[in-house]
């Protein structure tokens, strides 16, 4: 198989009843006070169940705070802070999720592309993604690194080329 970007086989009918009724929940977010107010309004407008830091009483909290205020409230973390991928500070199991938005400069195209990421692929899903830290990417690229049924930590790379979804192949 050739390296790099390879077209994504979607499921089969079957398939993708079975993994909606299973996964199937909207996930809810908890904006740290990196996440830009107007980037919590159109999350809102796009009906995300979401909680920003400072309406939590949570402004001007260490990392470590946002992140266990987020596992408390069993909420996916989002914020801009990549210090929230770091496994040895926030093990990847023991949360509900982070979602990192690596999305500067914020232009409308960029704000546009990470939130049909997370509208189409992170928020239905809430089961499928617990534990799971998401990096969004400019370009409609993400990076996934969770646990895999084995067990073990694995990452894997994603993106949507003209909203056809790929995964990068090594």
């Amino acid at each position: 198989m050739a390296r790099g970007w390879q077209r994504i086989e979607y499921l089969n009918p079957g398939e993708m009843r079975a993994f909606h009724q299973r996964f199937r929940r909207m996930a809810r977010f908890y904006a740290d006070e990196n996440i830009e107010p107007v980037l919590i309004e159109i999350l809102r407008d796009l009906a995300f169940d979401i909680t920003s830091a400072r309406e939590a009483g949570m402004s001007h909290r260490d990392d470590t705070d946002h992140y266990a205020y987020a596992r408390q409230q069993g909420r996916r973390l989002l914020s801009h802070d990549q210090d929230s991928l770091n496994d040895r500070r926030f093990p990847l199991p023991q949360h509900p999720g982070v979602v990192v938005l690596d999305i500067q400069p914020l232009t409308r195209d960029i704000i546009s592309d990470a939130f049909y990421l997370l509208r189409a692929v992170v928020r239905p899903y809430r089961g499928f993604w617990r534990g799971a830290k998401i990096l969004i990417h400019k370009n409609l690229e993400m990076t996934i690194r969770m646990r895999s049924f084995d067990g073990r930590a694995k990452s894997n790379r994603f993106r949507l080329g003209g909203r056809v979804a790929q995964g990068w192949v090594t």
